[in-house]
């Protein structure tokens, strides 16, 4: 999810078709064990109030990676 308005991660899920994964629909993220999100590194995943965070319930972040000098990407887990 992209914390700016793309919440669907268009993008994203056309490279991973490319690789024959499928990801999950949106109106089933709170049935995912892992999501990833990309959040821009002046704001925290924690203070994140977008439906797709608060429907995926209590996360821990299993990791980070810095996309650039603005955005990180998180993987969360339940």
């Amino acid at each position: 999810m992209h914390a700016q308005g793309d919440n669907r991660a268009m993008p994203l899920r056309y490279m991973l078709s490319l690789t024959n994964e499928k990801p999950f629909d949106f109106e089933h993220y709170g049935e995912a064990e892992i999501l990833y999100f990309i959040i821009p590194k002046s704001e925290t995943l924690q203070k994140q109030t977008m439906w797709e965070y608060t429907s995926f319930g209590g996360t821990k972040i299993l990791n980070k990676w810095q996309i650039n000098s603005v955005f990180d990407i998180y993987k969360v887990g339940k």
